[in-house]
């Protein structure tokens, strides 16, 4: 058996209340639920059993201090054929630091590798012919958009399930930031 598995920070819930506060105006988006909200850190794919253990064991040895960071700003991958829509985060070294120890087991476990550069943030919509005319409108109306600075204390190892209109994630293991 085998796990669609991927590292990522939860987010705090009165932060996903702002978040889901910006999901609307956009006609047609696939608007995320509140419980997929994550940043995610490192994209495993799919991970057999005896993997997934040593995957969890690399992970549990990662030793970072909590991390301070906001939301900040939003935008779009896909260019001028938008396809996902998300919130990003202020500049933050600390977040980039776990995301690169996240990734070490990718080549140590050979398993997916990302080819685009790592670009932090939450998924807030996925678009499917959606204007990219539209989509900038979002874009500005919400150029404005920044949390209140929060302190996460753990990260989590999570599986993926596909769902009829979204995928379902589950909490698998969570390690503690301590630093």
């Amino acid at each position: 058996m085998s796990y669609r598995l991927f590292a990522a920070l939860p987010i705090p819930e009165d932060i996903c209340d702002m978040l889901k506060s910006m999901q609307n105006g956009l006609s047609g988006a696939n608007w995320r639920n509140r419980e997929n909200f994550h940043l995610t850190l490192s994209y495993y794919g799919d991970v057999s059993g005896n993997t997934a253990h040593d995957l969890d064991a690399i992970l549990a040895n990662i030793n970072i201090a909590p991390i301070k960071m906001s939301l900040k700003d939003v935008g779009q991958f896909g260019g001028f054929e938008p396809h996902t829509l998300w919130a990003g985060i202020s500049p933050n070294e600390n977040i980039l630091r776990l995301a690169k120890k996240c990734k070490r087991p990718n080549r140590e476990l050979h398993l997916h590798h990302d080819k685009h550069n790592y670009t932090p943030h939450v998924t807030l919509a996925y678009l499917n012919g959606i204007s990219s005319e539209a989509v900038s409108e979002y874009l500005q109306r919400h150029s404005m958009f920044e949390t209140p600075e929060f302190t996460i204390d753990r990260f989590a190892l999570y599986s993926s399930h596909p769902g009829k209109y979204q995928s379902h994630y589950e909490e698998e293991a969570s390690y503690p930031l301590m630093g």
